[in-house]
């Protein structure tokens, strides 16, 4: 699946993220999705570190997070 912003291939992680609003799949990388500023949230079990995720994106303490409007906690 890619990104339909950027045209990215999407990682299982930005794969699962939902708008928190609608509850639809955003179909967008994490670094497309925080320009929007909608706010989300995805399976937080499927992020590997070894992933390109923004460099301010502190995979350590992530749950429960806002990271520019995006809510990245479990659901």
């Amino acid at each position: 699946m890619r990104c339909k912003s950027c045209d990215a291939v999407l990682s299982e992680y930005e794969a699962s993220m939902k708008s928190a609003e609608t509850k639809e799949f955003l179909d967008m990388c994490v670094s497309c999705a925080k320009d929007t500023g909608v706010h989300s949230y995805g399976n937080t079990s499927l992020m590997h570190e070894y992933e390109d995720y923004p460099e301010d994106l502190d995979l350590d303490n992530i749950s429960g997070v806002l990271y520019g409007g995006i809510s990245v906690d479990d659901h």
